[in-house]
């Protein structure tokens, strides 16, 4: 591999680090994406850097993902061609895995994708998969890649990604003792990625903007008071009698139900007048069994 423009975006850390370090092979620059767009932006919960997605399926699976416990979802990830250090060699929490990977040249099964694979690189493109999932434990960490399938359109024709890079990311898993899930938007209802995206919002100003301390109290408060009372009326409870803000209030109720401290199923619609419907736990640890292949 001698091409000059993906020897310079590996020296720029594309495709490297975890977390806010991650740098994405792919990044949208330019700022007038509208809400009617395709692409999609902005941090997910628990990051401070802005994420980039070449389709809003691909946020909607990294909500997902993160939500049943992915410790980190890094998007539009490589698939370098060559060998190269396994994707949780650097990994900051626990024991980096040691070992090295096989590059899609080696996994090719026939010369004409090598020649493909070839001429991409030359490029300066790489396949990517959709997303990362890094989950398990923090001293021994484990990688899922979630590839989603582009959607078919005739604009779609000049990008240098398509489905079939669905199939190398799964070759690719394979090869490398990684897992792999392909993700499909129309399993997953609008009410609850609504409700997903309603509660994960609170993530990052829970940790910018409230003492942990408080959130602690609001909490406990909360626990006690929704066992015999409507959410609604717990809230304005909390906010008076702990002399706080009803909207920190709110968005303490909406971060526990984001890590499900009260069990209250996404998939139907919340009225919070009335008193939560459960099986929001059940279904996050079927999920996770699906996509993860880990079981309670």
């Amino acid at each position: 591999m001698n091409s000059r423009s993906l020897r310079s975006k590996i020296e720029s850390g594309a495709g490297q680090g975890h977390f806010d370090n991650y740098v994405p092979m792919w990044q949208l620059t330019r700022g007038n994406c509208t809400y009617f767009g395709v692409q999609a932006t902005g941090p997910m919960p628990g990051y401070r850097r802005g994420s980039c997605f070449r389709q809003r399926e691909d946020r909607i699976a990294a909500l997902i993902a993160l939500w049943i416990g992915g410790m980190d979802a890094r998007e539009n990830f490589p698939l370098w061609p060559f060998p190269h250090p396994h994707p949780l060699s650097d990994w900051p929490l626990g024991k980096p895995t040691q070992r090295t990977c096989h590059g899609l040249l080696d996994i090719a099964s026939d010369e004409h994708e090598r020649k493909l694979l070839r001429r991409r690189a030359g490029e300066g493109f790489v396949p990517e998969v959709t997303l990362n999932i890094t989950y398990g434990e923090h001293d021994y960490p484990q990688s899922c890649l979630l590839a989603c399938g582009r959607a078919i359109k005739k604009s779609d024709v000049a990008m240098p990604h398509s489905n079939g890079d669905v199939a190398r990311a799964q070759a690719y898993a394979m090869a490398n003792d990684m897992r792999f899930f392909q993700f499909d938007r129309s399993h997953f209802s609008r009410t609850l990625v609504s409700n997903l995206e309603v509660w994960s919002f609170s993530v990052n100003t829970i940790r910018r903007d409230v003492a942990p301390d408080l959130v602690k109290r609001v909490e406990d408060f909360l626990l006690r008071r929704l066992e015999i009372d409507t959410p609604c009326n717990a809230v304005n409870l909390a906010s008076s009698l702990l002399a706080i803000p009803p909207l920190t209030a709110w968005t303490v109720l909406r971060y526990m139900q984001w890590l499900q401290k009260v069990d209250v199923d996404p998939r139907r619609d919340i009225f919070h007048l009335e008193c939560f419907v459960p099986g929001g736990r059940a279904f996050r640890e079927s999920l996770r069994s699906l996509i993860l292949g880990v079981t309670p």
